[in-house]
């Protein structure tokens, strides 16, 4: 009797755990860093295009991941007064990386006597990389880097967009 009880104590704090890493991990905080060139106008930047290179590594034309970045980036390119160069020579070409890596979070875990053990988790990391460029000159204007712990392909999606999101926050407009 008391070797099931301390199995169903054993389960209940394993459980527990887990319920506390999936929350550490849905609540982690996206980091985000960006920088500029000195002394830009960012006022004179009205339209942009998107780079043409093969810098944007982990993705596919067209693909989802691809999409989401750029549909997201549109939506809040357009609340800064930015738009597509429709037919006309772009002010900023946009280029952007994304990528996952696997890494590892330490938390605690149950242990014999209660939560004090320190475990290693495997977590997937991603990242995702804009950068803006002045089209006449060449030279960079502008790039943010998001990261964050990802989860499965339908919340690394809402995160992806997030993590867009975030970084055009913090782009100048003037």
């Amino acid at each position: 009797m008391n070797t099931q009880i301390n199995k169903k104590n054993r389960l209940g704090s394993l459980l527990l755990a887990l319920t506390a890493l999936s929350s550490f991990a849905a609540c982690s905080n996206m980091e985000v860093n960006t920088a500029q060139a000195p002394d830009t106008n960012f006022a004179q930047y009205k339209t942009y295009a998107w780079a043409q290179t093969t810098e944007n590594v982990g993705t596919q034309e067209g693909s989802i991941l691809d999409q989401t970045i750029k549909s997201t980036l549109q939506d809040q390119l357009a609340s800064k007064g930015l738009s597509p160069a429709e037919g006309s020579t772009p002010d900023i070409l946009i280029s952007y990386t994304a990528k996952a890596r696997e890494g590892v979070e330490y938390g605690v875990a149950p242990g014999p006597w209660g939560w004090d053990e320190t475990t290693a988790y495997p977590v997937r990391e991603g990242s995702i990389r804009l950068q803006f460029i002045d089209a006449k000159t060449g030279k960079a204007i502008w790039q943010g880097t998001a990261s964050d712990v990802v989860g499965n392909n339908g919340a690394s999606q809402k995160q992806v967009a997030d993590a867009v999101k975030d970084l055009v926050k913090k782009y100048p407009t003037s």
